[in-house]
């Protein structure tokens, strides 16, 4: 696939066998997405350069948005209405010198079959107005007066099934085109409930008619319970282990200062007894000096 639309895409037909080798080659691709249905733009491009290059006479520069490619003028097929229309074969796709009017109507026949194949492979695209729109306008080209002229009556009825049915195709993607909006859901009304009034109403009762919806709730509002029970219990075992390690350090305190108070008394008894033995022992030498 990338080489065929490579060549497609790339190649710049000068005679009418490059024409009948793109010819084959856009066969082959339509071939390939009769499935997948990708676009692929090589196609039309190569289609519509055809059209135009082998057209009676040169369309106008404002028919299409494709890249227009610059071809001979020996290429278009003029006088050829008495030319009997007939298929493709191998050896159109060699390379000659001359340009048969035969070969050209094929060429034509072909690629309007080739654009009629792509419309129904890529009918379901959305963008198949945008994609379409510049084949109808060179369709419409071959069409017109200055091109019927030359051109085979089979050739002519083909073309012009081909524009009636773009259109047809056109106007129904038009009708299928819808812009976009929100979704239109039906409106829902808002459920009402008639209040249930107990006149004998007990807050310890559950008057939820849903068995198991009750025992939940209730088994929830127990654990509720039991938790602020728990919960209060250790409250107080943490108060009373703080009151109990409060009253065993001020006991420890206590016997701390008291035994501290006795050893300084001790220590200043001891104190005051040498020093009044020291004040004797002081006098009585002083004494002893002076006999």
């Amino acid at each position: 696939m990338l080489v065929i639309a490579r060549y497609l895409g790339q190649k710049v037909p000068q005679d009418l066998a490059d024409h009948a080798i793109g010819s084959y080659l856009s066969i082959l691709t339509l071939q390939y997405q009769k499935l997948a249905k990708r676009y692929v733009p090589e196609v039309l491009n190569f289609a519509l350069n055809t059209l135009c290059a082998l057209a009676p006479t040169s369309p106008s520069a404002g028919v299409g948005s494709f890249p227009r490619h610059d071809s001979p003028a020996s290429l278009r097929a003029k006088g050829a209405s008495q030319v009997s229309v007939r298929k493709l074969g191998f050896s159109d796709c060699l390379h000659s010198d001359s340009s048969p009017p035969e070969l050209k109507v094929a060429i034509l026949n072909t690629v309007s079959q080739i654009s009629d194949a792509a419309a129904d492979t890529w009918s379901s695209k959305g963008a198949f107005i945008e994609t379409f729109s510049q084949v109808l306008e060179v369709i419409k080209h071959l069409n017109a007066k200055a091109c019927r002229s030359h051109l085979p009556s089979e050739l002519r009825d083909r073309t012009e099934k081909l524009q009636v049915k773009l259109e047809r195709m056109m106007k129904i993607s038009g009708i299928s085109r819808r812009p976009l909006e929100l979704h239109h859901h039906k409106p829902l009304a808002i459920k009402t409930y008639v209040p249930k009034f107990e006149e004998t109403f007990d807050p310890d009762k559950h008057y939820d008619p849903d068995r198991e919806r009750a025992e939940l709730a209730k088994l929830k509002k127990e654990h509720k319970r039991e938790r602020k029970g728990a919960m209060r219990e250790l409250r107080k075992d943490a108060n009373f282990m703080a009151r109990e390690n409060l009253r065993i350090k001020k006991a420890k305190d206590e016997a701390y200062e008291k035994k501290y108070k006795r050893l300084v008394a001790e220590i200043q008894s001891e104190e005051g007894r040498e020093a009044n033995a020291y004040e004797r022992e002081k006098a009585a030498r002083k004494r002893s000096r002076n006999r």
